[in-house]
C-alpha cells in the first residue's frame, strides 16, 4: 500500500525547471510525468510581458517533456490576468498546447473559496464526451496528483 504524499513532499520531489520570481514556478514531477506550474501573481508590476514569457515557457516545456498531465497551482495567486493575456490563452496558448503536445489532463489546485463542488465531477462528463481536455479543480497538490494518477 502506497502512502499518499503531502503537498510538501510533492514540492520537495519536483525538479524546478524555471522560477520567475513572484510570478510562476515551473517544475517537473519525473516519477508521475507531470508538469506543475505554481502561479503567484497574474498581473505583475512589470506588466504582461512576464506572463506572456511564462506561458511561452510552459508551452515549450510541455512540448519538450511530452506530458499529458499538468497540475496548475493557483490557490495563493494574486490578481487576475489582463484581457490581453486571457485572449492569448484562448486564441494561442490552448490551441497550440492541444495541437503540438499530448496534453490531456489538467488538475487545478484552487483555494477553498473558489472551489465549486460541481467541477470535481465535471471531468467524468468530459471524459465520457471524449473532450480534448479533461479538467478538474482540487484543493491540494496531493489530491491533484491522486486524480491524475488514474490516467495512464
Amino acid at each position: 500500500m502506497t502512502l499518499q504524499q503531502t503537498d510538501e513532499d510533492i514540492l520537495n520531489s519536483a525538479s524546478i525547471l524555471l522560477e520567475m520570481k513572484g510570478v510562476v514556478t515551473i517544475s517537473y514531477l519525473a516519477k508521475e510525468h507531470i508538469i506543475l506550474h505554481e502561479w503567484f501573481e497574474y498581473n505583475p508590476e512589470e506588466g504582461d510581458e512576464h506572463v506572456f514569457e511564462a506561458l511561452d515557457i510552459i508551452f515549450k516545456t510541455m512540448k519538450d517533456y511530452q506530458c499529458a498531465k499538468v497540475m496548475v497551482q493557483v490557490n495563493h495567486v494574486k490578481g487576475a490576468f489582463s484581457p490581453d493575456v486571457l485572449d492569448y490563452i484562448k486564441t494561442v496558448q490552448f490551441p497550440r498546447l492541444l495541437s503540438e503536445t499530448p496534453l490531456r489532463y489538467i488538475a487545478t489546485v484552487v483555494s477553498e473559496e473558489h472551489y465549486e463542488e460541481v467541477n470535481s465531477s465535471l471531468w467524468k462528463d468530459q471524459l465520457l464526451e471524449n473532450k480534448a481536455l479533461i479538467m478538474t479543480d482540487v484543493l491540494s497538490l496531493s489530491e491533484g496528483q491522486k486524480w491524475l494518477s488514474q490516467f495512464s
